[in-house]
C-alpha cells in the first residue's frame, strides 16, 4: 500500500520509470543469480544524504541555493519543487556501515532494505538548511521542480537488516543535513 513502510517481502510494484529501473536492476541480479549460480546480495536503499553530495539532489541543491543567498550572490528566493512530499533519507555514511554488514552475509540471495524508517517532508530539509544558515527566503515553488509523479510518502522498514545483523542508524537526517550545508557554505 502507498505510503506504508515498505518491507522486502513486499511484491514490486513500480509507480515511475526511476522505480521500474531499480526494479528491472533486481529483477536482472536475480537473474544472473540463477543461471550462473552466483551470489547476488541485493540492497534496496532509499535516499541517501551526506557531506560531499552534489546537485541535483534536494539537499545540495537547496543548499547551494541558501548559501548563495547567504553569501549575497542572489536575491533571497529559493527555488523549489513539491516540499510536501515525505522521504526516507538515509546518512551515507551509515549507509554503507550497512552496505558492508550486508556484504559479510553468507546468503547469496538476500534482499535487505537500506533506510532508517523514518520518512522527512521536502519542507523540513529546507527548513533545517534555511535555519542553519540564519537567513530568512521567499519560497517559490518552479513548476519544472514539480515531478506529476511523485508519491506523497516513502519509507523503507528495515526491520530484516536491524534484525540479521544489528545496523542501525546513528546519524540523525537533521544534522546531517546541517553539515552539508556547512560543507557548500564553507
Amino acid at each position: 500500500m502507498l505510503g506504508e513502510p515498505l518491507t522486502e517481502s513486499m511484491a514490486l510494484r513500480p509507480v515511475n520509470a526511476y522505480g521500474l529501473s531499480k526494479a528491472c536492476q533486481e529483477l536482472a541480479g536475480h537473474t544472473y543469480r540463477r543461471a550462473h549460480d552466483l551470489r547476488v546480495v541485493v540492497s534496496r536503499t532509499f535516499n541517501l544524504v551526506g557531506p560531499g553530495q552534489l546537485s541535483p539532489f534536494v539537499v545540495p541543491n537547496f543548499c547551494e541555493q541558501v548559501a548563495d543567498i547567504a553569501a549575497g550572490d542572489a536575491e533571497p528566493v529559493l527555488h523549489v519543487g513539491n516540499l510536501d512530499v515525505e522521504r526516507d533519507f538515509t546518512d551515507v555514511r551509515d549507509a554503507v556501515v550497512a552496505f558492508c554488514a550486508i556484504m559479510e552475509r553468507e546468503d547469496g540471495e538476500a534482499v535487505y532494505n537500506v533506510a532508517s524508517g523514518r520518512p522527512v517532508a521536502i519542507r523540513s530539509l529546507m527548513d533545517w538548511i534555511v535555519s542553519e544558515a540564519g537567513i530568512e527566503v521567499e519560497v517559490q515553488v518552479d513548476p519544472e521542480r514539480v515531478r506529476n509523479e511523485d508519491v506523497p510518502r516513502i519509507a523503507g522498514d528495515a526491520s530484516l537488516l536491524r534484525a540479521q545483523v544489528g545496523w542501525e542508524p546513528v546519524r540523525s537526517i537533521e544534522q546531517t543535513v546541517r553539515e552539508v550545508y556547512r560543507s557548500i557554505a564553507s
